[in-house]
C-alpha cells in the first residue's frame, strides 16, 4: 500500500496522529514541493488538521496546496474550514471561488446550500440545493428541498419538489405539506385533494394509527412523566453528539408535549437536516 493511501485509511479510522506522522515523513523526502505528490500531501494534512479543529494548521496546508493547483477541491476544503468555524460569509466566498472555476460539482452547491441555510438566506439555499439536485438527483436531497422551499415561501418550487418526492414514496406528510403549498398558491381544490389523500394513506396501513385515533397521550406514554428531567438528559446527549438524529427527534417530541412549539419545530428541523445530511454524505 502506498504511504498516502495508508495515511488516508488512518484518517478514516480516526488515527490522526499516525496519519500526520506519515504525511510529514513523506513531506521530508519530497524533492519537488510543487509536484502532484506534494499537492496530495498538503491537502491530506489540511484535512487531518481540519478534523482536529486545528484551524490555522489546516488553512496553512490548504493554502500551500493552492499554490500548486488552483482547483475546486482546494477552495471547497477552505470553505468547509470556515463553515466549521461558523464564519459563513468567508465560507461562501470560497465556495463561490470554486464555482467560478467552471466545473459544476455537486459538493459546491450542496455546501453553498448549507451555508445559505445557516445564514437564514432560505431562498438562496433552495436555489443552491436545486443546482446540486440537477447535477445528482438524489431522492434524499428532495427530502430537504421540498420543506425548505415551503418554509422559504417558494410555493411553486415546493409543489414541484413534493410531486417528485411522491413518485418515490406516498407519504401522508408529503401530501399534507403539498396541500399547504397549493393553499398558499390559492389552488384550493388541489389543496383539498392532497389533504384527502394524506388521510386515506394514513388509514390504509394497519401499521399506522388512524388519524382520529392519534392522541396527545400517545406521546406522553412514550416519554413518561419526568419530562423536564428527560429534556435535560437529552440536551446533554446532544451536547456530546450534535449529529444524532434520534436525540433531536425525541427532544422535538418532548418540547411539543411541554407546549413549547417553537423549540419543538426547531429540533424537528435539526433532526431532518441531520438525517438528510447523513444520507447525502454516505452516497456522495
Amino acid at each position: 500500500m502506498k504511504s498516502i493511501d495508508k495515511a488516508k485509511d488512518l484518517v478514516k479510522n480516526g488515527e490522526y496522529d499516525q496519519a500526520i506522522k506519515i504525511y510529514k515523513e513523506m513531506l521530508s523526502k519530497l524533492r519537488d514541493e510543487k509536484s502532484d505528490e506534494a499537492y496530495s500531501i498538503f491537502i491530506g494534512l489540511g484535512q487531518v488538521y481540519l478534523e482536529l479543529k486545528e484551524w490555522e494548521e489546516a488553512l496553512y496546508y490548504f493554502l500551500r496546496a493552492e499554490v500548486i493547483k488552483t482547483i475546486p477541491e482546494v477552495y471547497l476544503n477552505i470553505g468547509v474550514l470556515f463553515y466549521k468555524k461558523e464564519n459563513y460569509q468567508k465560507a461562501l466566498e470560497y465556495y463561490k471561488k470554486a464555482e467560478k472555476l467552471g466545473r459544476p460539482l455537486f459538493e459546491i452547491y450542496w455546501n453553498k446550500g448549507l451555508t445559505y441555510e445557516k445564514m437564514k438566506y432560505l431562498k438562496d439555499a433552495v436555489f443552491s440545493y436545486s443546482k446540486a439536485y440537477e447535477i445528482n438527483p438524489k431522492t434524499e436531497l428532495l427530502i430537504k428541498l421540498a420543506p425548505l422551499s415551503l418554509e422559504a415561501g417558494l410555493y411553486n418550487e415546493a409543489v414541484k419538489f413534493y410531486k417528485e418526492l411522491l413518485k418515490y414514496e406516498e407519504n401522508p406528510l408529503y401530501y399534507s405539506e403539498l396541500g399547504l403549498a397549493y393553499m398558499k398558491l390559492g389552488m384550493y381544490d388541489e389543496s383539498k385533494e392532497c389533504y384527502k389523500r394524506a388521510k386515506e394513506i394514513t388509514k390504509l396501513a394497519n401499521k399506522y394509527k388512524h388519524i382520529e385515533e392519534l392522541t396527545y397521550d400517545d406521546l406522553v406514554k412514550k416519554y413518561g412523566d419526568n419530562i423536564e428531567e428527560k429534556i435535560k438528559e437529552t440536551l446533554n446527549k446532544i451536547e456530546k453528539d450534535k449529529n444524532d438524529y434520534n436525540n433531536h427527534y425525541d427532544l422535538g417530541n418532548m418540547m411539543f408535549i411541554k407546549g413549547d412549539y417553537e423549540q419543538s419545530l426547531k429540533f424537528f428541523k435539526q433532526a431532518r437536516d441531520i438525517y438528510v445530511s447523513k444520507l447525502i454524505t454516505a452516497k456522495t
